[in-house]
């Protein structure tokens, strides 16, 4: 369903950026993208990590989706392009099944902590107060503190290394002020992850839908 609702998201997004102007009007107090130098921002929003295979614990975990607050910090470089750096965190629930014998050897229901740090780059235009962006993201994903919910017993040999993580995305956002930017933004991240000598088809994919606020300063 999150699929669905990204690619529908992803097409909009592409029909604004189309019907975009090069300039951005800077008079229009609803209408122009904010031009402060610096921004930051909060947003919450919908996680699906998607099912990973792991070498080391040799484990497979079924991650079910949840939710995710992401903080982010960018660089305007000039009109409708920025660059810039953000921080996520989710603590999900999983199907915790071993492919051999661990901790849990007929399989359990686990939570874990999920951290990425991605650096972002952004280019895209505007259109009478609202802008449509495209989205590069490249950095890393960490598994964490994985717990057996019903005992809260920490299940010890998995998770604490950083996946290489890469990705693209759509954002569509509103002026409320020339400082304050309201968004919605949709992400398909790939995460290279470990898998041992267990072959699959394709690296786990994350899929994202989050609304936030920046604030210029």
């Amino acid at each position: 369903m999150l699929q669905r609702v990204l690619w529908s998201c992803v097409l909009v997004g592409l029909a604004l950026t189309t019907r975009a102007d090069a300039q951005i009007i800077p008079r229009a107090p609803r209408g122009a993208e904010p031009q402060s130098p610096y921004y930051v921002g909060l947003s919450y929003g919908l996680f699906e990590l998607g099912t990973y295979e792991d070498g080391r614990s040799n484990t497979q975990w079924n991650f079910g989706y949840t939710t995710a607050v992401t903080a982010t910090l960018e660089k305007t470089l000039s009109a409708g392009a920025a660059v810039g750096i953000e921080a996520a965190f989710a603590n999900p629930k999983l199907n915790y099944n071993p492919i051999g014998s661990f901790t849990c050897p007929t399989g359990c229901t686990a939570t874990a902590d999920v951290t990425q740090f991605l650096g972002t780059g952004r280019i895209g235009g505007g259109f009478l107060g609202f802008r449509s962006s495209f989205v590069l993201e490249v950095g890393a994903t960490q598994f964490a503190n994985f717990r057996d919910v019903t005992t809260d017993t920490r299940l010890n040999g998995v998770g604490g290394r950083w996946d290489p993580t890469f990705g693209t995305g759509y954002d569509f956002g509103v002026a409320l002020t020339p400082r304050t930017d309201l968004y919605l933004e949709t992400g398909l991240l790939f995460v290279m992850h470990d898998q041992g000598n267990t072959v699959t088809a394709a690296p786990p994919i994350n899929y994202t839908l989050k609304v936030g606020v920046r604030q210029g300063f």
